[in-house]
This record gives structure tokens, sequence and C-alpha cells, in this order.
């Protein structure tokens, strides 16, 4: 299995969403009616992404609205969190959550990982590597561990509108936290993109370069909403194997 894979997505409280963990293995088809949740788990996908980012506050509300706007009616609180398959021999799974109040402000922050007990085979073993608390001051604070540590946690104060994760620069101290951060930062999220005759987007005045000529440049990926298409497709088959190929169109 390949390391920091993600194997699981939760939402809880979310616009539709009132308590869904989403299990990922290969390609993973969304289907359901209108309404029933399947744009709020890719908006789910965004904001974990931008979970490690030390801009996380300033997009949750110029892009997204803000978690007012994003609560489920009822809800008091707006929880993600996600599951990451590690390189590790021994821990299989570390999990992510992150807990948002209405104001927007991190409320709990936890990164956890699980190993088997080696007292009781069907059991397993949590350590905790990172975790935000309030102490008596009503201050912000977390705690974690580093690769070096012996148990001892360090405590450290942050900023209750930016998470935990994001607080430690480029160089995170345990390899749990970079793993996941990495994770995160690889969750690309692409939206449909217009394909609309180019005499239909001039006459809405919205252009789409999908519809203008492409320069010839390197791709190794397609771009949020399509503008390197030809040059992705271009790549993907004449730059890649024969089983990338057929890998791709299945």
């Amino acid at each position: 299995m390949p390391g920091n894979r993600i194997t699981e997505i939760h939402a809880k409280g979310l616009r539709s969403l009132a308590d869904v963990r989403l299990q990922l293995d290969g390609l993973t088809v969304l289907i359901g009616d209108n309404g029933s949740g399947k744009s709020s788990l890719i908006e789910a996908c965004e904001l974990l992404q931008r979970a490690a980012s030390e801009s996380f506050s300033e997009d949750l509300n110029r892009i997204h609205g803000g978690v007012g706007s994003l609560l489920r009616v009822g809800a008091e609180h707006l929880e993600l969190g996600l599951a990451v398959a590690p390189n590790d021999p021994w821990y299989h799974r570390v999990e992510y959550a992150l807990t948002l109040n209405r104001s927007g402000s991190v409320a709990q922050e936890r990164l956890d990982a699980f190993t088997c007990d080696e007292r009781d085979e069907d059991a397993e073993k949590r350590v905790s590597v990172l975790a935000t608390h309030d102490d008596d001051d009503f201050e912000s604070r977390f705690k974690f561990l580093t690769d070096s540590s012996d148990g001892t946690y360090i405590e450290r104060k942050f900023d209750p509108k930016r998470t935990a994760l994001s607080s430690f620069g480029e160089f995170p101290p345990h390899r749990f936290i970079r793993d996941v951060r990495a994770a995160l930062r690889a969750i690309d999220v692409h939206v449909p993109f217009d394909t609309t005759a180019r005499w239909v987007q001039r006459s809405r005045g919205q252009p789409s370069p999908l519809r203008g000529a492409a320069t010839i440049e390197p791709a190794e990926a397609l771009s949020r909403f399509g503008a390197n298409l030809p040059n992705a497709w271009s790549a993907l088959k004449n730059d890649f194997s024969e089983a990338h190929w057929r890998e791709t169109m299945d």
C-alpha cells in the first residue's frame, strides 16, 4: 500500500451532512439525488486541504463564507477529519480531526497514530501525537511529540484562528505531522469546467481558455478548470508508459 494514502474522509455538521465517514479505496464515485451531500463532501476535501495552510482562517471566510454559512441547521460545531495509511512498519493508521466553532476558531484538534496492542491482537493502541487544549488562563495551547521524544510532550501557544497543524513552518517536528500535512496538501479538488462554444462564452462575457489557442508547455497534472487540458492530454499520451495510459483510461 502506498504511504500517506488517504483512506477516509470525515465530515460532521457540514451543510447537508449530519455525520459521514467516506471510505476511500481506488476510484470512489459519489451517486445521489440533488441535495444529498455530494458537493458538500467535495467542499470538505477543499477545507481539509486548506487546514495545512497558515491562511486557513482567511480562506475559510473569504472563499467558503465562514463557518456560519457552512454549518448544518441545528449543528453547533463543524467537524472535519481524515485517516491516512502511513509508510510505517508499526503504525497502520493516522487520524487527524479538526473541530471549528461558529466563529471559525479551533475548538479541538487532534492527530493520533494507531498500532496493534501487543496484549490483544484485536485491539488498537492509540498514541496522541498532537492535541489542543485550553489552560487555566483560557489561552489556546497544544501539545505535541517530536521524532526524538521519549514520550514527553512539548507545549506551545497557538492562535485559534489558525490550525495547530500549520504552526510549525516548513519543518514539523514529528513524522506523522509531516505525513498528514503532506497528505492534506496533496488534495487536489477539481470542479466542472466550461466547455461550451466560444461564441456562447463571448456572449456572456466569460471566455474560457479551453476555447483559445494553447501554448505547448510541460504538464504533470490537469490544472483546475482545465486550462492546460491539451498539454495534460499530450503528456499523458506521449510522456508516460503504455501501462500508465491504459490504467488512466480504465
